[in-house]
């Protein structure tokens, strides 16, 4: 891999970061007025973007662009999907049906950018060849997600604005890259 293939997902962190911090310049309020809408789908297809690079990285080491070309739409169509549906699940219950729903897909953005056909099957398929790995992972991520919240909570309190925005977001991107990379490596060794 050459130093700017190593560079790829530094730089886009990096670039997202800026992206999330320029977004909240003006301090935007959370209302339903088309500034903050545009605001809020802006920052989605910003993460989508990184989160994409990200994943191809993972799935292709070599050459991002091939990858991108032949599974991005898919991978965006399941990740969006996935969000949504992890979204609505989130309101009832306290959280309890998008927290399942999202310890139960950890493959499925990683299969849909291999180019899976059906990406939950695929992500199943994985759990269902190394139970062990997957949860133990699960139970790992699940306690750095929460020492992760935990800061980035603590981080938004004590520092606001644009400087919170970029280091919230550098920070959330850096722990989503270790975790993709972590369940990119499983997933390549159960299928």
């Amino acid at each position: 891999m050459t130093a700017r293939g190593r560079l790829l997902v530094p730089a886009v962190l990096v670039v997202n970061a800026a992206v999330q911090a320029l977004l909240v310049i003006g301090d935007p309020t959370p209302a339903l007025t088309p500034v903050f809408v545009l605001g809020a789908l802006a920052s989605g297809l910003a993460w989508l973007v990184a989160y994409a690079l990200i994943v191809a990285r993972v799935v292709a080491p070599g050459s991002v662009r091939p990858t991108l070309r032949e599974s991005g739409a898919r991978f965006a169509l399941w990740t969006v999907g996935l969000a949504v549906a992890v979204l609505v699940l989130l309101m009832p219950l306290a959280g309890v049906l998008g927290l399942l729903l999202m310890a139960a897909t950890p493959y499925l953005p990683i299969a849909a950018m291999s180019g899976e056909a059906n990406a939950l099957m695929a992500n199943l398929g994985a759990i269902r060849r190394a139970p062990w790995a997957f949860a133990w992972r699960l139970v790992v991520f699940a306690v750095l997600i929460g020492v992760v919240l935990l800061a980035v909570a603590l981080n938004a309190f004590f520092v606001t604005g644009v400087l919170a925005a970029f280091v919230n977001s550098l920070v959330l991107g850096a722990v989503g890259w270790v975790i993709t990379r972590s369940f990119g490596h499983e997933y390549r060794v159960a299928t």
